[in-house]
């Protein structure tokens, strides 16, 4: 498990420093697999008390559900009007093909779940997730927070 830590810890904080994140350091919070038979779905959610959360793809059998993610901005479709087309600018979900050897990372608050798969075969999909959290000192003008 050494291996795909390091890995997990190395991306993230590629991406924590992509998007200029002040910190101390960070580390995985929980590390887990998660098994779908075939013809199954995972239900929408999120993952409180993380910063980033993430699946690196194990298995994926040809078929089986593709994870999507749900945007967040409710307030954004207060008026939705028809599209021309639909595509990556005014999409309220998007969906990402499983792929084997595929690692996803999104910030935790983003809904995302497991569409239902369509597999032929009695193969599972099998995911390894995780959660990210960071340490350091938040200091902004209405609070105070230090993440230890």
């Amino acid at each position: 498990m050494k291996e795909l830590v390091d890995l997990v810890i190395k991306e993230s904080g590629q991406i924590l420093d992509e998007y200029k994140i002040k910190r101390d350091s960070h580390y995985i919070t929980c590390m887990w697999a998660n098994i779908t038979p075939p013809n199954n779905w995972h239900h929408m959610h999120t993952h409180a008390n993380s910063f980033l959360s993430g699946i690196l793809n194990i298995k994926t059998p040809e078929n089986c559900g593709a994870t999507f993610f749900q945007d967040p901005k409710i307030g954004s479709r207060m008026i939705e009007p028809s599209y021309t087309e639909n595509n990556i600018l005014n999409a309220t979900e998007f969906s990402v093909p499983p792929k084997k050897g595929l690692m996803l990372m999104w910030p935790s608050y983003l809904a995302h779940a497991v569409k239902y798969g369509t597999a032929k075969e009695g193969e599972d999909r099998i995911v390894v997730a995780f959660n990210i959290m960071i340490r350091g000192l938040i200091d902004r003008r209405t609070a105070r927070l230090e993440l230890k």
